[in-house]
């Protein structure tokens, strides 16, 4: 292998490395490079890319302005099919190639799936004029409420002064259930709109540490009879990690006692220290609070 192989096998060897999609144009916008990135991002537009024509591909690409010495260095984004149909962006940017001379003999164009990045912007972008709408709403119904607690006092009277038999006392006291309506209407919005406290209540330190000890025992009992289980069924085949040349040390004193117990005594003490550490920590957290 002479030495242009050498080098051309290494820049092959790079260009296959980087995560990134780089593309190269010559000075007639035939694609003469295409590493793994750029392909599998133009895979769905483009099976063979060397040798394509980038022109027909993309007649509106400012690679082209570059290439016919308009711009130096171009960013944009581009929309393309995905592999798999779906609609993936892409952010591209393009600068100039020049010959020893200074003059233009092609162009280079790195690519980027920004996809994601887009659709984490949408959502956070969404959620923060959700946020707004929400705060706006609570303002509105603030509003509308005190021009319906005069409505409503207004409507009270009415109905008070005028007869019960009068089509006007009618009207009123369908005017205060229509206020009313409205009402648990603002009210419900502004329930929804306003920042809720977690609810809180009295427990049991010494009820909720059992149950824990409890339920630490029974993991530690179902590990131990699925390891005696297997030990059944795979006598021969070690269970765990082993040292090079080292032998399965002898069975301790206790090994005659059930797994779930022996593991239970072995482990458990450590496990219900550690139980009761986080239990007595969430209880000076609750404490605190209050």
């Amino acid at each position: 292998m002479n030495e242009l192989d050498r080098v051309t096998a290494w820049l092959n060897l790079v260009m296959g490395a980087v995560t990134s999609g780089v593309l190269a144009v010559d000075g007639t916008a035939r694609i003469t490079t295409c590493n793994a990135a750029a392909s599998a991002l133009l895979r769905g537009v483009l099976r063979e890319a060397v040798g394509a024509d980038y022109r027909a591909l993309f007649p509106d690409s400012p690679l082209l302005r570059v290439l016919s010495c308009s711009e130096l260095v171009a960013g944009y984004e581009r929309t393309v099919r995905g592999p798999d149909g779906d609609r993936r962006i892409l952010a591209a940017k393009s600068t100039a190639l020049h010959a020893a001379d200074g003059a233009v003999i092609g162009a280079v164009e790195v690519l980027e799936d920004v996809t994601e990045v887009r659709r984490l912007r949408e959502s956070v972008e969404r959620a923060d004029r959700l946020k707004q709408l929400g705060e706006m709403a609570a303002g509105v119904a603030h509003e509308i409420r005190n021009p319906l607690n005069g409505i409503a006092g207004f409507a009270s009277l009415l109905a008070r002064d005028l007869p019960a038999d009068d089509h006007r006392h009618r009207y009123a006291s369908a005017i205060q259930e229509g206020v009313l309506t409205l009402n648990r209407t603002v009210t419900a919005l502004l329930a929804f709109t306003s920042p809720k406290a977690p609810p809180r209540r009295q427990a049991d330190s010494a009820a909720l540490a059992q149950g824990c000890l409890r339920l630490v025992r029974a993991e530690l009992c179902l590990r131990a009879d699925e390891g005696t289980a297997r030990r059944r069924a795979h006598p021969g085949r070690p269970l765990g990690r082993r040292h090079h040349g080292a032998r399965r040390p002898p069975a301790p004193a206790g090994a005659a006692l059930p797994g779930a117990e022996r593991a239970w005594r072995t482990w458990g003490w450590l496990l219900a220290l550690s139980t009761l550490s986080l239990v007595t920590q969430l209880m000076r957290s609750l404490f605190a609070n209050q």
